[in-house]
């Protein structure tokens, strides 16, 4: 199947390059604010998480089968690592570990400084 959203232009702006500036913007927020709010979310949060997990999985399924990035360890570490601790985060709730909480910072600023990075000299 040939990928056609590489080629997408948003505001003058390549596909990737604005997939780099979400993750800097909303991903980066969403993921700090997770990790420093912790179990004092609300539930419609959780839910919320749990729901973005799946859609993170389906997404990066999606992009492996169509081919839509050169190196799909990045389709893999979304399915693998980061959908299924927003997902575990939707089911244990305010029970959650907090070594989760400490994972999920730890994404939000390696989200920050790699899209950056991206961003910048890709």
């Amino acid at each position: 199947m040939k990928n056609q959203i590489n080629k997408m232009k948003f505001f003058g702006l390549s596909y990737f390059k604005m997939l780099f500036l979400f993750h800097i913007v909303v991903v980066f927020g969403l993921l700090m604010y997770i990790g420093l709010v912790r179990n004092k979310m609300s539930n419609m949060m959780y839910n919320i998480l749990g729901l973005l997990g799946v859609v993170i999985i389906i997404y990066h399924l999606y992009r492996i089968y169509t081919n839509g990035l050169r190196e799909k360890i990045w389709n893999y570490l979304h399915i693998l690592v980061f959908a299924p601790l927003l997902i575990y985060l939707s089911i244990y709730k305010k029970k959650s570990s907090r070594v989760v909480y400490d994972l999920i910072l730890m994404f939000s600023f390696s989200a920050l400084g790699l899209n950056l990075y991206f961003y910048l000299y890709h």
